[in-house]
């Protein structure tokens, strides 16, 4: 029998091991990640807005039922981009990262779709500290739900049990919403990307259900943190899991928007780059942070995540480097020097993915 999997990963951000245990709390309850009903919108009137207001009771600059035009960062990504690798993306992975964030049509603009609210700066290791307001500004909630990834990545997160130590057994609509979610990647520009450029590299076959079915088996085959079928590399990277006290992954902005709308995420502040950099003093509209916060009764003392990139780029990039088996890679994102960082571990002979997360290259 294979020895019980305890996936330690290493890194800035996803290291719980190397943190202190703050907050410590006892069992946590095997609770499901919860959110309201799935609801399928007719039209974009009947979307729900973001409950956001400012200390004013200012609302956020948005129309209801209009979407914003694309403007500033993502219109270089609507301009016409090949979808087909060049030799030089192939061998450079770094041109590779950096063409998949030109790809990135779907990304939201800052400053226009969301805006951050640092509010105050701390360290990893320092005393935690409330922050006066939620992290999130604004989310433009009418554009997002237009969007095919967006809406299948919203409907799988009520899937997941949070804590490690649970074994995750899903039913086939949770199942059919992964598929979903899949296809709908696929037919997006940075999926199309991936997969032309793992059939020039011999990793993956040209056809688009292989292709789909091995993205399947990448992100949601179940893997075993704490002795059972706890957990998935969707579930750890996207979503977070607690254990102990802790939080471990979680590194999606999106997650971490609808949780901190719904008030199970206590935002606790930004987590300054060391030395100098253009993120010293963020004006919440890049596209890249660092931050600590409570979850669930669990502390993550930092925290790394893109901010307004779309569910494809980042599965895209991710998987690319995953199955390249390169497991540091500097891009620059945005003007931000970036470092995206992949861990992976052997099981029964396969390489499976554990955690990827971007972190702030000093």
């Amino acid at each position: 029998m294979e020895a019980i999997l305890k996936l330690l990963c290493c890194g800035s951000d996803d290291n719980s091991d190397t943190h202190s245990k703050t907050n410590q709390v006892g069992s946590l309850p095997a609770d499901k990640i919860t959110r309201p009903p799935k609801t399928h919108f007719a039209t974009l009137n009947d979307i729900p807005l973001g409950d956001w207001q400012d200390t004013n009771g200012h609302k956020p600059p948005i129309s209801p039922g209009k979407p914003p035009s694309i403007t500033s960062s993502a219109t270089s990504a609507s301009s016409p981009v090949s979808l087909a690798p060049t030799s030089e993306e192939l061998r450079n992975h770094r041109l590779a990262c950096e063409k998949l964030w030109n790809l990135d049509s779907n990304r939201l603009n800052p400053g226009l779709d969301f805006e951050m609210y640092y509010q105050l700066s701390t360290n990893a290791s320092s005393p935690t500290e409330k922050g006066r307001n939620k992290l999130f500004r604004y989310v433009n909630e009418p554009r997002i739900f237009t969007i095919p990834t967006y809406k299948y990545f919203y409907d799988l997160l009520d899937n997941y049990t949070a804590e490690t130590g649970v074994t995750e057994n899903h039913t086939s609509q949770e199942i059919k919403e992964q598929e979903l979610f899949l296809k709908a990647f696929c037919n997006t520009k940075p999926g199309q990307y991936l997969h032309q450029y793992l059939v020039a590299l011999r990793l993956c076959s040209g056809d688009p259900t292989t292709f789909q079915e091995k993205l399947q088996e990448i992100w949601f085959s179940p893997i075993s943190r704490d002795g059972k079928a706890d957990s998935s590399a969707f579930e750890h990277v996207f979503l977070g899991e607690t254990r102990e006290g802790e939080v471990i992954g979680f590194h999606n902005w999106l997650y971490m928007y609808f949780e901190e709308k719904f008030n199970r995420l206590e935002y606790k502040g930004y987590v300054k780059p060391k030395g100098s950099h253009p993120l010293e003093n963020p004006t919440g509209k890049e596209h890249l942070t660092q931050v600590k916060f409570e979850w669930r009764s669990a502390f993550k003392p930092v925290s790394s995540a893109f901010i307004g990139t779309s569910p494809e780029f980042e599965l895209a990039l991710y998987t690319l480097l995953f199955l390249v088996e390169k497991h540091k890679v500097s891009a620059s994102f945005d003007g931000i020097e970036t470092e995206v960082v992949i861990h992976s571990f052997e099981s029964r002979g396969v390489s499976r993915l554990g955690s990827c997360y971007p972190t702030i290259k000093c």
